[in-house]
């Protein structure tokens, strides 16, 4: 697995620490490459190391809360526009790649996994009633972030493919998130509806969000490894809403 981290270090300290992997595991396993997502030259490093493209990129990148004192916007990011930005970075890494060749003739494009947040739409409802407030006048402007990302990547999905620079994306929205050890998979509910600007909007089969107050990270984690990672297509250009 490759990744881009800005201190490796301190993430290879948290995953000793936190998920007790170990050293090993990590140096056999893992590969990553010092820089910023920002940063098209080692985000295509990560991408395609030796020329080879990576066939699924998830992406959990996130901003720091801060409060500022304002009416209309109290609560607003350290980097306003991290996940915007940098999933415009990951897609013209991938249009250069496949310029370069190391996408087509028989070598797919990568299915992209990004998590963004509930309450980045506002029909169907996804969030709880008691959470209205909140996530549609306090997180004004980490949401607009997430809903950028998530745009880019559904207009991707749509451009010819002979060009597009993915094969299809997924979008997680869990529900309000917390630490702590893990719930089980069998208390995470998933519901989904198909991105409104996606090739496949007009899905029926939609069952529409889940909707919950909390869920916990280790559990989404879980949850898109089992799902995601293992079986992308059937989540295609889906925006997947978790909770308990």
């Amino acid at each position: 697995m490759q990744t881009v981290a800005r201190t490796p270090e301190k993430l290879r300290k948290m995953l000793a620490e936190k998920h007790s992997i170990t050293e090993a595991q990590m140096n056999s396993h893992l590969n990553i490459v010092q820089g910023n997502a920002k940063d098209i030259v080692p985000v295509k490093q990560a991408l395609a190391p030796n020329g080879v493209i990576a066939s699924i990129v998830v992406s959990g990148l996130g901003g720091s809360a801060q409060f500022q004192a304002s009416l209309t916007k109290p609560l607003i990011l350290n980097d306003t526009q991290i996940c915007s930005e940098s999933s415009a970075v990951l897609l013209q890494a991938l249009r250069e790649l496949r310029q370069a060749g190391a996408i087509g003739a028989g070598k797919p494009a990568p299915f992209v996994c990004v998590i963004s947040t509930t309450g980045t739409q506002k029909q169907p409802r996804d969030v709880p009633l008691a959470y209205y407030q909140l996530y549609h006048y306090a997180l004004q402007v980490p949401h607009a972030d997430k809903r950028a990302m998530e745009l880019a990547l559904a207009h991707a999905s749509t451009e010819g493919a002979d060009a597009a620079p993915i094969r299809a994306f997924a979008v997680v929205r869990p529900t309000l998130l917390f630490d702590g050890p893990s719930k089980g998979l069998a208390k995470v509910r998933a519901g989904w509806v198909v991105h409104p600007e996606a090739v496949n909007a007009a899905d029926k089969a939609a069952p529409g969000p889940a909707i919950g107050h909390s869920i916990r990270r280790v559990d989404v984690g879980a949850w898109m490894f089992a799902n995601l990672i293992k079986s992308p297509e059937d989540w295609a250009n889906k925006c997947i809403s978790l909770t308990y």
